[in-house]
């Protein structure tokens, strides 16, 4: 998520979209991950399943996270007008 936010100074997905391969990569990479822990190579990775409730508070953290990253983000750009 870090990635999104701080690739721009406008707000992401809303006033500036990632490249297709940046958002296609993101993409693959939750989901390959999230259902790693469901399938038969779990118990070799040490993975174990998570109830299905918990990916709602995942969501809902990952969505929050972001939330405060692009506050921090426009706070610095007040203050230094740019981005590193």
């Amino acid at each position: 998520m870090i990635l999104h936010t701080l690739r721009t100074q406008q707000i992401p997905f809303l006033q500036s979209r990632p490249a297709p391969m940046v958002l296609l990569l993101t993409v693959c990479g939750v989901a390959f991950l999230s259902l790693a822990a469901f399938s038969p190579i779990a118990p070799y990775l040490g993975l174990s399943r998570l109830p299905l409730g918990y990916f709602g508070f995942i969501w809902l953290m990952v969505l929050c996270y972001g939330l405060a990253a692009t506050w921090a983000k426009q706070r610095y750009l007040r203050k230094f007008h740019r981005l590193l």
